[in-house]
């Protein structure tokens, strides 16, 4: 969290950290918008130790800027127009404004930069400002920023805004889940004549009878609840399932005894995400669907009560491995490159993006991660059989707490959420 900030630049010896915020309206910019929030302002922010963080912005976005109630001063101080008439080309007048601005705030030595910006335009820019600035040292590594480090706790603030997330999300779950509920039988739709997938609210007015069908659905109810899927979502039925991010063929048909399997990692407008995934045979499943099910429910819930401050992600990871082998099924432990079995990890952290720290590696090599309280992860067991026509995942996000897991994801995890044509809970 962001009162952590001056303690992990201390132990990386960093004299500033920068943040690029060249577009001020991109939304995926997590780094950035951690400190301007749902502000759209352009700018770039400068972070000394034990000093507040500086935000430099256009004067057309002032006001925005002081929303932030951060420390704002604006690109005008500088002489905008002798630097970009003195120099030959747009490159280097950037680079020398950013000298100017660099020294002017003392900013020099071991400099972190992160946030988003053209991978081109960025390497010119700071290669030109190591040239043009004596000491200047660009920090860099593989294994994440510091800002990825500041983000993997989340403050009370942020967990509400996550809570605010999880709640909409899983209400579209829920919407998707009482619609296979509700799935007529394709005899009687075709004697009712139905035919439109939508009413103009965005909900389903027929029977949805394809992939397809679902994922306009989807896209109306995520539209309503103010949800933005940049990275789409995954709804795939039988052996697209089988593919962890196979996200579904959309003129597949609905019929009786498909396995659904639907993957929701949506945005809300505050910025935060959600990740949840849920399986359902629609009417009776098949004794082998049931069979992979359970096991999966089980290694979820073994999962979740094993979650807590001082875990090792890695640990875990391998704890999932360890009770599906128990069960006969092959495991990325014993081959990273199978497409059968359980094949990805338990988890990850989520916050401003789906994906963040803590990593759950299975190899020594990954970035193992102990646990602690104000973590946010997903809890994500699956195993998948292309082959056989199935693939299962169950998947909670979770708040990590003394306490142990508290899960955001307010989903029932069950199966069979109706017989086709009979409402759930009816008997046969």
């Amino acid at each position: 969290m962001k009162t952590d900030l001056d303690r992990i630049m201390a132990e990386h010896a960093l004299d500033a950290l920068v943040v690029m915020g060249p577009d001020g309206l991109l939304e995926v910019n997590a780094p950035y918008r951690y400190f301007v929030g749902d502000a759209h302002v352009t700018g770039t922010l400068f972070k000394k130790p034990g000093e507040p963080t500086t935000l430099l912005h256009h004067d057309m976005e002032r006001d925005a800027a002081r929303s932030t109630g951060l420390r704002t001063i604006s690109s005008s101080r500088w002489p905008l127009k002798e630097i970009f008439e003195s120099c030959p080309d747009q490159t280097r007048a950037r680079i020398e404004l950013y000298r100017r601005i660099l020294g002017d705030l003392g900013i020099t030595g071991r400099v972190a930069v992160t946030g988003v910006d053209d991978v081109a335009t960025a390497l010119a820019l700071w290669g030109g400002l190591r040239e043009a600035i004596p000491g200047l040292e660009i920090v860099a590594g593989l294994d994440g920023t510091v800002l990825d480090e500041v983000r993997i706790t989340k403050d009370a603030d942020e967990l509400r805004l996550l809570e605010t997330v999880a709640r909409d999300t899983c209400g579209v779950v829920s919407e998707v889940h009482d619609l296979l509920a509700a799935l007529v039988p394709k005899g009687e739709e075709d004697r009712r004549g139905a035919t439109s997938a939508h009413d103009t609210g965005g909900r389903c007015a027929a029977t949805p009878r394809t992939i397809g069908n679902l994922k306009d659905f989807v896209r109306g109810r995520m539209q309503a609840a103010g949800l933005a899927a940049p990275g789409g979502f995954i709804l795939s039925a039988n052996a697209d399932a089988g593919v962890p991010h196979n996200t579904g063929d959309d003129s597949h048909l609905l019929r009786e005894g498909d396995v659904v399997l639907f993957d929701f990692f949506p945005q809300g407008a505050n910025g935060y995400c959600h990740d949840v995934t849920r399986t359902w045979s629609i009417g009776a499943p098949r004794a082998e669907v049931r069979e992979v099910f359970d096991d999966v429910l089980a290694c979820f819930e073994e999962m979740m009560g094993a979650v807590r401050p001082g875990a090792s992600t890695r640990d875990l990871q391998l704890r999932a491995c360890e009770f599906f082998e128990s069960r006969g099924h092959p495991t990325i432990r014993q081959d990273p490159c199978g497409t059968s079995g359980y094949v990805h990890s338990l988890g990850h952290g989520i916050g401003l993006e789906v994906h963040e720290r803590p990593h759950f590696p299975t190899f020594r090599a990954g970035r193992d991660t102990v646990l602690e309280a104000g973590m946010v992860i997903t809890v994500e067991p699956g195993l998948y059989y292309p082959e056989r026509a199935l693939g299962v995942r169950i998947e909670d996000t979770v708040v990590v707490t003394e306490e142990g897991a508290r899960s955001l994801s307010a989903v029932p995890t069950s199966l069979e959420p109706a017989v086709l044509g009979r409402p759930a809970g009816a008997r046969a």
